[in-house]
């Protein structure tokens, strides 16, 4: 069975982050800016700052189910500030179908890929893995089987230019703590984004401490060590 989103061609759809947050807490989607001014204006004096930004309303969907998902990549920024983004990333996928029905907007299973979130949904697990974890790989295969495209020959160069241009953005912003020498700092971030249904790259947030997929782990620490 196919499924299109339901989209108002006329409408903005917008997401609430705040800026403490973490796993897919606190998010809200939302379908007018009345109701953006509702949410800030019940917050108290002081409370945290909030990120509003337009929501993506045609992101690419993944088969079977028409479901959303994201690209988790990371990349290492060495001393020197030379950005090292790693071959590896993995989408991370929702259980069930994406609408943009407004009984949806407070949905996560159909709206938040986090994996914390989607052990929840009665489909956790139905689809590609027993995680809702598509490697880049299969990605890759997947996209010239549905799309006539490549993770290689469209994708990565869109999300490696937009993590040059985020990390030398933020250069001024950041400090290298002293090392003795052979040893030096490092930092590893997680860069998650999406494709939208014209494959393009969005970026979605910058994670500092970024988690690992278990099945990538040990490929990515001996990456690390030789860099």
């Amino acid at each position: 069975m196919a499924y299109s989103p339901v989209v108002d061609a006329g409408a903005a759809v917008w997401i609430l982050k705040p800026s403490d947050g973490g796993k897919g807490s606190g998010i809200k989607i939302v379908d007018s800016l009345a109701k953006i001014d509702a949410h800030f204006d019940a917050l108290e004096d002081g409370s945290i700052a909030w990120v509003a930004s337009e929501y993506i309303q045609a992101p690419l969907l993944l088969q079977p189910g028409a479901r959303k998902f994201d690209v988790r990549i990371w990349a290492l920024l060495d001393a020197s500030y030379n950005v090292h983004v790693w071959r590896n990333g993995v989408l991370r996928t929702c259980s069930v179908p994406f609408t943009l029905d407004p009984a949806s907007l407070d949905d996560p299973f159909v709206h938040l890929s986090n994996h914390c979130i989607q052990t929840q949904a009665e489909a956790y697990g139905r689809h590609e893995s027993a995680t809702n974890e598509v490697w880049l790989e299969d990605f890759d295969a997947y996209l010239k089987e549905h799309h006539a495209s490549s993770v290689e020959g469209h994708l990565a160069p869109q999300w490696r230019a937009i993590i040059k241009e985020t990390l030398g953005a933020a250069r001024e912003f950041m400090e290298v703590d002293p090392f003795e020498p052979p040893y030096n700092c490092f930092q590893v971030f997680g860069f998650d984004f999406m494709v939208d249904e014209q494959l393009k790259v969005w970026l979605v947030e910058v994670n500092s401490s970024p988690a690992i997929a278990e099945a990538l782990a040990d490929d990515f620490a001996k990456d690390v060590v030789a860099v």
